[in-house]
């Protein structure tokens, strides 16, 4: 569970993910997710002590690199790389956290266009996804392969009577 939890690929893609070693156990991490919630909590913590005015067209294209990176990797087009995960979810992580910004400060007007935009981003991607056939199985097949894997190395537990 908390291999999933933190690095969200299974053993195929490693090459996604960063390897820590901490009290002398290895973590796998996702590479964007690190990059994300880094720069989200980043963020957040120099907003609190700055008055940070985000200009409103850097609001719209953070989410773009990343979104881009994934998709262009998900139907194959390419492969992506440690520092670019790491800067596409940087990105995306300071998106987050302008979002969780405005949910805490409560502005409606921004709140709104946020949405918007990601139903724009959301839809975008299905279309393409919709639109290169077989894109979503060849992605999710890794996925699926590892829980069988998983499923079949499974030890029963022993029921205690």
């Amino acid at each position: 569970f908390w291999y999933i939890f933190f690095s969200h690929h299974p053993y195929c893609q490693l090459n996604r993910t960063l390897q820590v070693s901490l009290f002398g156990k290895k973590i796998v991490l996702c590479t964007r997710c690190t990059g994300q919630y880094s720069m989200m909590l980043l963020y957040l913590i120099l907003s609190l002590l700055f008055e940070i005015k985000e200009p409103a067209v850097l609001i719209y294209l953070l989410p773009l690199p990343a979104t881009l990176d994934w998709l262009t990797q998900t139907i194959k087009w390419r492969e992506s790389t440690t520092p670019i995960r790491l800067l596409t979810g940087g990105l995306f992580g300071i998106w987050l956290a302008v979002a969780v910004k405005y949910i805490i400060f409560w502005d409606s007007q921004i709140l709104l266009q946020l949405l918007y935009q990601s139903i724009i981003y959301i839809m975008a991607v299905l279309l393409v996804l919709i639109a290169k056939k077989g894109s979503i199985d060849d992605y999710l097949q890794p996925y699926e392969d590892f829980i069988n894997e998983y499923q079949t190395n499974i030890k029963p537990h022993k029921s205690v009577e």
